[in-house]
């Protein structure tokens, strides 16, 4: 396989799990004592982006919207490695972030903005990456932006969350191919050589869990 295609196949399926599944779920019945406070914070991290190291936080922006964030630092070891040397020619890694702005309808979330229910959004991402197979890779930066629907629904009498997540967007990535030609050697860049990476279509995917954080009510000890 050539090595662009290959490269932008990984940089898709990665912007894929990082941007970032589909699945059917039923909400459980609310909590009472839950919908009497409103969510100050939610933490969450991406099922489907495991092993990759992520983490993200979401805040509710008044009655129906809400500002979220991730980061994704992944570095992911191949067999072949031992004490930082490479014997294998294949390496991939990746550091990117992403911001999203959602709105949320229908009944659940309306139930003092718990981050429930069903909501759309737009997201932007962008980041670095490194892809390397049989000696031959790719170093580049990638911007993501694209438009998302999202279903969270409560699991553990709504101590916790789980969310579903699609999005429909575009990446552009220049790249810049590179060779290495020995184990654990320099790897040398292709003069003047840029590849141009497009791409329209699915560039978001989570299934993520999420931990949200109610503010304590005042009152009597």
């Amino acid at each position: 396989m050539h090595a662009c295609a290959y490269t932008r196949m990984c940089l898709i399926a990665i912007l894929f799990l990082t941007g970032s599944g589909l699945a059917c779920a039923q909400a459980e019945a609310p909590n009472p004592a839950q919908n009497q406070t409103r969510t100050a914070i939610a933490f969450r991290t991406n099922f489907l982006a495991i092993p990759l190291l992520n983490a993200g936080i979401e805040l509710p922006l008044g009655k129906d919207f809400s500002v979220g964030a991730d980061i994704y630092y992944p570095w992911l070891w191949r067999k072949g490695q031992k004490d930082g040397v490479d014997y294998t020619g294949t390496c991939t890694q990746l550091l990117a972030a992403d911001l999203d702005l959602r709105y949320w309808f229908g009944r659940a979330h309306q139930r003092n903005g718990q981050l429930l229910g069903h909501s759309v959004g737009i997201y932007a991402a962008g980041g670095y990456y490194d892809i390397e197979r049989n000696w031959t890779g790719n170093q580049g930066q990638f911007i993501n932006i694209g438009v998302d629907y999202l279903f969270a629904a409560p699991i553990f009498k709504g101590r916790l969350n789980l969310e579903f997540e699609l999005g429909l967007g575009y990446i552009y990535s220049p790249a810049q191919p590179y060779d290495c030609f020995e184990e654990g050697g320099k790897c040398y860049r292709r003069e003047s050589i840029t590849q141009y990476i497009k791409w329209y279509g699915p560039t978001r995917a989570q299934v993520s869990l999420v931990l949200p954080i109610h503010p304590k009510k005042g009152g009597k000890k």
